[in-house]
């Protein structure tokens, strides 16, 4: 629904720079109109016949449109990811809304231009005194800003969008998720010995740490649990997200003990007393020196078949690190030390020998564990799979913005031709009095500027709730300010002396002496 509403405002402004070149240039048809009252035409055959034109010239640019969609269906359906064909434009119902498509467009285009072009008298017209009502004018520059503010707030979402990828793709996770790579097993894996795997990878040049775990950040297999942490009230339980871990897992990662100590191996007890926390935990737990302090957790079953529960010391505190999308908040995390539910074994590669490194990896897997497939997944494209809706989104505005861009330049050309030609006669006296180009460059594109200015304070509310609603739904995110605005404003403005300005050039460079003998 969101690209249909923004294809529907990039149709919207072809319609708006349909009505304002109609109604600029109405005098040009002045003439016309007049003559045809004279000879009895009424003003409903002349408001008639203007839609039809509208009609005609929506008509055509369908025509032009389902052509252009011949050639672009199958790079635009890459992009978003849809097998798109030709066949779902063939279907009646698809028929009837192009046709009922082509019919409202010529209407709301046209309609404006029609009644005012309808209501010149002929007495006038002919006299030559003929021109566009006030209220038109007034209501061309209606338009123009209501054309600006659309575009400007295309540039502000796409600006947004990109600065909020940017902000997903930079932002430190509490972890180096470079040249990491994961292997998942299921639950049958025969009889795979996995220490002896991991040690054998890790005894291969090139690989630099090897860990086994039961999940890993941005991956899946985690536990919840309830649990009463040691000075906490009864009525405050504690949730936390828990990972069965070895004592290779941070320096794998490369996350980073704040406080306390990781796993180590040669000290016996951290096998079955010992746990890591990260600072979403001592925060939700509210502990001022977490280090030493125990949280009591469920133990094996007992002699007499009974749940036993052990008081898990905190060793040390690591780092937030981010365990799912940036649409999410930290959460509380528990790591503890249990590598004989390890479902993952995590590899961290030297930089620059991945490939052969792989090749002795995969070498050793078949020796080890032929009956285990061989799918290696590196975490940076994990990372980078969780985010790429949001990249072809961006793609996609992207792509929008520049067509809504295309669309207003090409009316802004129209309308600055009929300024620069309305006014030649006014430019010419100027030149004469000692105005110099510069000057006359201003006065032709004051107006647009003020237009330009007038849009981008409409924009801003309308557009930062909007955007902000979005931003929202993304625990961690840039935070909106008036300079994107400003940025999308200037980035408009240049568009805009672009699209005018050659008109203007040229009409304050030309001879005066043809200026005043114009017409």
């Amino acid at each position: 629904m969101g690209f249909a509403a923004i294809a529907g405002f990039i149709l919207l402004l072809a319609c708006i720079n349909f009505i304002n070149l109609s109604t600029a240039r109405s005098t040009k048809r002045a003439r016309e109109v007049g003559m045809r009252k004279v000879l009895g035409a009424e003003r409903r055959t002349i408001i008639l016949q203007f839609l039809a034109e509208s009609i005609a010239y929506a008509l055509l640019g369908t025509i032009i449109a389902l052509a252009a969609v011949y050639f672009t269906i199958e790079p635009f359906g890459a992009l978003v990811q849809r097998d798109l064909t030709l066949e779902i434009l063939y279907s009646p119902s698809m028929i009837l809304s192009l046709a009922g498509m082509v019919i409202l467009v010529g209407v709301i285009s046209g309609s404006f231009p029609a009644f005012v072009l309808s209501r010149f008298r002929p007495t006038q017209v002919l006299k030559g005194v003929a021109g566009l009502p006030k209220r038109g004018t007034t209501m061309r520059r209606i338009l123009v800003v209501g054309q600006f503010l659309v575009s400007i707030t295309l540039i502000v979402s796409t600006v947004s969008i990109y600065k909020q990828l940017q902000f997903m793709q930079t932002k430190r996770l509490g972890f180096d998720k470079e040249q990491v790579v994961n292997f998942t097993f299921g639950r049958d894996t025969g009889n795979l010995d996995l220490t002896r795997l991991k040690n054998e990878l890790l005894a291969l040049p090139g690989v630099e740490n090897a860990t086994v775990s039961s999940g890993i950040p941005f991956g899946s297999t985690r536990m919840k649990i309830m649990a009463q942490p040691e000075s906490i009230p009864e009525d405050q339980p504690f949730e936390s997200w828990m990972m069965g871990v070895d004592h290779e897992f941070v320096p794998t990662f490369g996350m980073t003990i704040l406080e306390g100590r990781d796993f180590n191996p040669e000290i016996t007890t951290d096998e079955h007393s010992a746990i890591l926390i990260n600072e979403a935990a001592v925060r939700a737990i509210g502990w001022e020196e977490p280090v030493g302090m125990s949280i009591p957790m469920d133990g094996p079953p007992g002699p007499d078949g009974q749940m036993t529960v052990n008081e898990m010391e905190v060793i040390g505190i690591v780092q937030d690190f981010h365990f799912s999308s940036l649409r999410e908040q930290i959460e509380p995390m528990i790591l503890f030390y249990d590598d004989n539910m390890s479902m993952m074994l995590t590899l961290r590669l030297e930089e620059g020998t991945i490939p052969a490194t792989m090749d002795l990896v995969e070498e050793t897997w078949n020796r080890i564990a032929p009956d285990v497939p061989f799918e290696p997944a590196f975490l940076e494209e994990r990372v980078n799979e969780i985010y790429h809706s949001e990249r072809r989104f961006a793609q996609l505005i992207s792509l929008f913005t520049i067509l809504a861009m295309v669309v207003a330049a090409l009316g802004l050309f129209g309308l600055a031709s009929y300024a620069a030609e309305s006014r030649t006669k006014e430019i010419g006296i100027r030149k004469v009095l000692g105005a110099s180009e510069g000057s006359l460059f201003g006065l032709l594109t004051r107006e647009f500027t003020i237009l330009v200015a007038i849009a981008a304070v409409l924009a801003v509310p309308g557009t930062w709730y909007f955007l902000q609603r979005w931003l929202n739904t993304f625990a961690y995110h840039i935070s909106m300010g008036l300079d994107i605005f400003l940025v999308s404003a200037v980035i408009l403005l240049v568009i805009v002396l672009l699209s005018v300005g050659f008109q203007a050039i040229r009409a304050a460079r030309a001879n005066p002496v043809h200026a005043l003998r114009y017409e």
